[in-house]
Parts: structure tokens; sequence; C-alpha cells
């Protein structure tokens, strides 16, 4: 489940997992999908706030198959599979 504003409601998520992305990829990424400016993408992302309660961070600056075996990988180390 995909929840940008996690501490917006009142119940123990558990696990969470942070899926992280240096801050330049991202900007670079919603300006090429979505056809805005750069400051507007830095405008949104300056009001984010990031979760610091995570139990698993995913590094997501490689390709889209990195992401996957790292998905996968911590699938199957929590059993999730």
């Amino acid at each position: 489940m995909e929840i940008p504003l996690i501490d917006a409601f009142d119940f123990s998520w558990q696990p969470i997992w942070l899926v992280e992305r240096d801050l330049q990829t991202r900007v670079d990424a919603v300006v090429k999908r979505d056809g805005v400016s750069a400051q507007n993408v830095m405008n949104i992302v300056s009001k984010q706030q990031i979760a610091t309660n995570y139990t698993v961070k995913i590094d997501n600056n490689g390709t889209l198959d990195q992401l996957f075996k790292q998905v996968d990988s911590l699938l199957q180390v929590n059993n999730l599979l």
C-alpha cells in the first residue's frame, strides 16, 4: 500500500518500507512524466515529510530491474512471497 501521508493515520503500520531516490533523479522523472516545471516539483517536494519510522529502506536510484531484484529479495527474506 502506498501512503504518502502515513503519519496522518492513527494506525500501527508494520512493516514500513521506505523507497528512496535522490532528489534530482526524482525531480527529473516527474518533470519528464508530468510535463511540469522543476520548480513546481521542488515546491511540492519541499512540503513532503520523509518517514523516519521505516523498517526497510529500498534504494531506487538504479534501474527498474535492480529495484525489482531488491524487492524480490526483501519479500523472500521477510517470508512474504
